[in-house]
C-alpha cells in the first residue's frame, strides 16, 4: 500500500511541475501591414462590365492572411471580393461593375487592402474612369415571345418602339452584350418599378391599342402606364401587372373605374359583387356597405373583390355573422375561371363570398366555367387562411345537389349528381340563427345553414377537337377529355388545334416527346383518359381499364401523393386527398417515372414545375387513393445519387434541398419483384437524379 502511495505522490508532484513550467501563448500584433504595389487595373470600365486588377503583395515579419478589393460610387461600396493570401506573390482577380440608375460618369475608386495574420493592415486607391454603356439598341420581348428593336431617341439613353401593342402588354426588355463582354442586361418588373434583373413583366398599358414603348437606361424609366382610379382612388400597380385599390362601397350605389379607356363589354362582371350600368367604367354595388379591395385582373379581365377590415387587413368572420366568408378548395373552383384556382391554397385561390344582407353570405359559380361539373371538393373559412372553418356539424343543407363531410365539411356532389354545364350555381351561407363558442383557440360557429340552387344558365362554345380522330368530350369551357387506347411510340395526330399553339402547351415529358411535326406517346400501351386544358394549356394522362375504371398497380398503374410534388404547377400540389393521386408514366413494364423542375411553394407560373426545391414529401400507391398497396419502406433501396438527396421518414419520400430552377426525374423500379393481391415482394428502387 505504501509503495502505491508514493507512486501516487510522484505522478501528482510531476503533473503540477509540468503546470508551473508551461507559458501562456501570446498573440502577437503586427505594428505595420505586407508590402502592397498594384502592378496593374483596368483604368475605365463599362458599368453592367467588369475590371480586372493584379497586385503585388509580400510581408517578411507576418504570414499573409487576405486581399480585399472594392470598388466605391463616391462613398457607397457596389462591388467586392476577397482573395486568400498565404504566401508572398502576385494576385490577380476580377470586379464586378454593377449597372445601377441615375449613376453619372466619372471616376470611381477601387481601393486594396491587404492584411496579414498579424491584423495589420496595408491599403491603396486607384481611380477607374466608369461610364455606362449606349447601346446601338435594345431588344423588347413581349408575353407571347415576340421581339420588337427599339431604336435610339437621339436623347441620351433613351429608346422607343412604336408597335401595333395591346392596351394591356407585359414584356421584358434585353440589351446587347456589354462592349469588351459577354454580359447582356435584362430589365424586368419588381416592387412596382423596372428593375434590372426584375423577375416579373413590365406591364405597359395604354388607353388604347397600338402606341410607343419608351425605356431609359440611365433613369430606368418607362412608358406607357395608364393611371387608373377606382371609385375616385389612384389604384396602384402590382408586379403582375394587375391594378387594385382599398375603397369604401354603399350598397345599390354607383362608382367608376376610369383611365382605362377600352370598353369593359368583353369583361366578365362577378354577379355576386356588381352589376355594369356602363360599359365605360360605371357599375353599381351590390353587397352590403364596407371596405373592400378591388383588383383589375388585366390578363383575365374580372375585377376581384375582396371585404376589408382596414386599409391592409383582409376582413375576417366576425361573432354576429357578418364580416367575410371564405372559400377555398381544390383545382375544382375558381375565378373568373377554373383555371385561377388553386389546390388549398388559400393565398392564391381563396374567394371572398358577397354579404348581401347581414350575416347571409353567397357566391354564384357556373358549372363547366368556375365549377367543374363533377367531383367537387371545398369548404368555407372564416378568413382566408387555415383557422377557423365551418367544419363537420357546423353548417347543414337540404341541397339535393351537394353532401357535406360529417367530419370534415367539406362539400361534395350528391351520389349520381353531376352538374349542367353552364348552369349558374348559387351557394348561400345564412349564418343569422348560429351559436358562438370562444373556449378553444379557434372561434367555432354552429348553426351555418347551406342552400345551393341552380339560378340560370350560360352558353359555353365547345371547340372541336380530336386526337387520332376521336372528338374530345368538352367537360368545362377549357377542358376536354376522351378515353383510348394507345400505343408505345406512336404518333398522336391532334386536330383542333395548330401546331403552333401545341408548341405553347405543357407536355409532361414522360408522356409525351413532340418531334417538329408531330407528337409521340412515351408511355406503355394502354388504355388512357387524356385531359386536354385549353386555357391552362397542358395535358394530362390516367391509365385506365376497359370499363373506364382507374387502373392498379396490376395494371400498370403507379399512383403518386404527397406534398412537394404537383402538377402541372406547384400550387396544384397533389395533398393527401383521397382518389387525387397523379398516375406516373410507366415507361417498361413496372418502371414509372415523374419528371419535373424545382421550384418555389408559391410558384404558380412555371409550367413542368413539379418540385418544390426546399420540401418533398410523398409516397406511392397501388391504387388511386389510400388503404389499400403502397410503398414498403423495409424494401425500399435508394439508387444511384438517390441517397444524396432523398431520406425516408415515416414511411414517406422526403427531401428537402433540391436545387431551384434544376431538373430532377423519380424513378420507381419494381420490375424486380412479384405483386400478389395488395401485396408487393421484392426490391422497390427508387432512382432521383438530375438531368
Amino acid at each position: 500500500m505504501k509503495k502505491i502511495m508514493k507512486m501516487s505522490m510522484f505522478l501528482l508532484a510531476g503533473a503540477a511541475l509540468a503546470v508551473s513550467c508551461k507559458q501562456e501563448f501570446e498573440y502577437k500584433f503586427a505594428e505595420k501591414g505586407p508590402d502592397l504595389t498594384v502592378s496593374s487595373f483596368s483604368e475605365s470600365a463599362y458599368m453592367g462590365g467588369s475590371l480586372s486588377f493584379s497586385v503585388d503583395i509580400n510581408d517578411d515579419d507576418f504570414d499573409l492572411s487576405t486581399l480585399k478589393a472594392k470598388l466605391y460610387f463616391d462613398q457607397d461600396m457596389v462591388s467586392d471580393t476577397t482573395i486568400r493570401t498565404r504566401t508572398d506573390g502576385t494576385y490577380e482577380g476580377v470586379l464586378e461593375v454593377p449597372f445601377l440608375a441615375n449613376i453619372p460618369n466619372g471616376n470611381a475608386s477601387l481601393v486594396f487592402e491587404a492584411q496579414n495574420v498579424g491584423q495589420a493592415i496595408t491599403a491603396d486607391t486607384v481611380a477607374v474612369a466608369v461610364s455606362r454603356p449606349e447601346f446601338e439598341y435594345l431588344t423588347l420581348i413581349t408575353s407571347d415571345g415576340q421581339q420588337y428593336r427599339m431604336e435610339s431617341t437621339g436623347t441620351a439613353y433613351e429608346y422607343a418602339v412604336e408597335g401595333s401593342f395591346p392596351a394591356q402588354c407585359n414584356a421584358v426588355i434585353e440589351s446587347p452584350a456589354v462592349p469588351g463582354t459577354e454580359n447582356v442586361l435584362h430589365f424586368g418588373w419588381s416592387s412596382g418599378a423596372v428593375a434590372l434583373d426584375g423577375e416579373s413583366e413590365i406591364p405597359f398599358s395604354y388607353s388604347a391599342s397600338g402606341y410607343t414603348i419608351t425605356f431609359n437606361t440611365l433613369t430606368f424609366e418607362a412608358s406607357p402606364f395608364v393611371t387608373i382610379e377606382i371609385a375616385g382612388t389612384e389604384a396602384s400597380m402590382t408586379d403582375d401587372g394587375n391594378y387594385e385599390a382599398v375603397v369604401n362601397l354603399t350598397q345599390d350605389g354607383e362608382f367608376q373605374v376610369s383611365g382605362y379607356s377600352e370598353s369593359f363589354s368583353d369583361w366578365t362582371i362577378d354577379p355576386d359583387f356588381i352589376e355594369m350600368t356602363s360599359e365605360s367604367g360605371t357599375f353599381r354595388f351590390l353587397p352590403v356597405d364596407g371596405m373592400y379591395k378591388i383588383t383589375m385582373d388585366m390578363a383575365n379581365k374580372f375585377f376581384k373583390f375582396e371585404a376589408m377590415k382596414s386599409s391592409t387587413e383582409l376582413a375576417t368572420l366576425n361573432e354576429d355573422g357578418t364580416g367575410a366568408v371564405w372559400l377555398i378548395g381544390s383545382t375544382c373552383v375558381g375565378k373568373p375561371t377554373i383555371s385561377q384556382g388553386a389546390s388549398w391554397n388559400p393565398e392564391n385561390g381563396g374567394l371572398c363570398l358577397a354579404q348581401i344582407e347581414p350575416g347571409v353570405h353567397q357566391i354564384n359559380l357556373v358549372a363547366g366555367v368556375q365549377l367543374t361539373t363533377s367531383d367537387i371538393d371545398f369548404k368555407f373559412f372564416h378568413q382566408k387562411t387555415w383557422g377557423g372553418e365551418f367544419g363537420g356539424g357546423t353548417i347543414t343543407t337540404d341541397s339535393p345537389l351537394i353532401t357535406i363531410g360529417e367530419s370534415d365539411g367539406n362539400i361534395h356532389l350528391a351520389d349520381g349528381v353531376t352538374l349542367e354545364a353552364g348552369g349558374v350555381y348559387r351557394f348561400t351561407v345564412d349564418l343569422t340563427n348560429t351559436t358562438v363558442d370562444n373556449s378553444g383557440d379557434n372561434m367555432v360557429m354552429s348553426g351555418a345553414v347551406l342552400s345551393v340552387v341552380k339560378d340560370g344558365e350560360q352558353e359555353i362554345p365547345a371547340q372541336e377537337i380530336a386526337i387520332n380522330g376521336q372528338t374530345l368530350e368538352m367537360v368545362t369551357a377549357d377542358h376536354y377529355t376522351a378515353t383510348m387506347d394507345l400505343t408505345q411510340n406512336s404518333t398522336l395526330s391532334v386536330t383542333g388545334l395548330e401546331m403552333s399553339d401545341m408548341l405553347s402547351y405543357y407536355l409532361d415529358p414522360d408522356y409525351l416527346s413532340l418531334g417538329s411535326s408531330a407528337l409521340s406517346f412515351a408511355a406503355t400501351d394502354g388504355r388512357y383518359r387524356i385531359d386536354l386544358y385549353t386555357d391552362s394549356k397542358y395535358v394530362s394522362f390516367t391509365k385506365v381499364n376497359e370499363d373506364g375504371s382507374d387502373a392498379t398497380l396490376a395494371d400498370g398503374a403507379l399512383w403518386l401523393m404527397g406534398w412537394g410534388v404537383a402538377n402541372p404547377v406547384m400550387t396544384s400540389q397533389f395533398g393527401w386527398d383521397q382518389g387525387s393521386n397523379f398516375c406516373m408514366a410507366e415507361v417498361s413494364p413496372m418502371v414509372f417515372q415523374f419528371t419535373g423542375t424545382a421550384v418555389g411553394e408559391t410558384d404558380g407560373t412555371t409550367m413542368g414545375g413539379r418540385f418544390r426545391y426546399d420540401y418533398v414529401s410523398c409516397k406511392y400507391f397501388f391504387y388511386n387513393g389510400y388503404n389499400h398497396g403502397e410503398l414498403n419502406a423495409d424494401q425500399v433501396e435508394f439508387s444511384g445519387n438517390a441517397a444524396e438527396l432523398l431520406t425516408m421518414s415515416s414511411s414517406n419520400i422526403e427531401a428537402s434541398s433540391l436545387e431551384e430552377g434544376a431538373t430532377y426525374r423519380l424513378t420507381i423500379d419494381l420490375s424486380d419483384g412479384t405483386l400478389d393481391g395488395e401485396t408487393f415482394t421484392g426490391t422497390e428502387k427508387v432512382i432521383f437524379e438530375k438531368l
